[in-house]
């Protein structure tokens, strides 16, 4: 069905999924990119490569799910060149919980969780309400925050050629 909508790209939107090995990242693009005819990208590249525009190498990972989740994560994307100097997870499991999280939450536990040595913060989770707190993060920690979602969408928009700023993709909102 995806070949009769004749999309331009197609995003695999799964932060979890798309980290979980190089492998199954690579079979999915490949399925969806067969049956619609058109590139596709997985948010894990849009990840890297948002980090790789603002040359970001070491960053602190948070996100809504179990320690298991996070290690191998933070693995994924330490074998692409983006060390995670610290992980914290709130321990959830359910995609309904993790959007129950509320932006004033996340920004409460950036606060708290990320070290000096981390260039940026990565708030890794589709299913998360982040994007709206991207301006008042940097702000308030001084350094670029990326979100699963943020990346994504900036990552489509680049192969759309979209090149307009929107709200809350702050400092990826110049990077052509």
């Amino acid at each position: 069905m995806l070949g009769h909508a004749k999309p331009n790209v197609i995003a695999f939107h799964c932060t979890v999924v798309s980290t979980f090995s190089d492998a199954l990242e690579a079979e999915i693009l490949r399925q969806a990119a067969a049956s619609a005819g058109c590139p596709t990208i997985a948010t894990s590249q849009a990840v890297l490569a948002g980090a790789a525009a603002l040359h970001v190498r070491r960053t602190a990972l948070v996100t809504p799910c179990i320690d298991d989740i996070n290690q191998r994560e933070a693995a994924f994307f330490g074998q692409h060149s983006l060390e995670c100097v610290a992980e914290h997870g709130l321990g959830l499991l359910a995609p309904a919980e993790m959007f129950n999280v509320s932006p004033a939450r996340w920004l409460d536990l950036l606060r708290s969780c990320v070290p000096d040595e981390a260039e940026a913060v990565l708030l890794s989770c589709t299913a998360i309400r982040v994007l709206q707190l991207v301006d008042d993060a940097e702000a308030l920690l001084g350094r670029p925050v990326l979100t699963s979602n943020q990346a994504t969408g900036w990552l489509l928009r680049r192969h759309l050629g979209i090149h307009a700023p929107l709200p809350g993709f702050r400092r990826l909102r110049s990077l052509a």
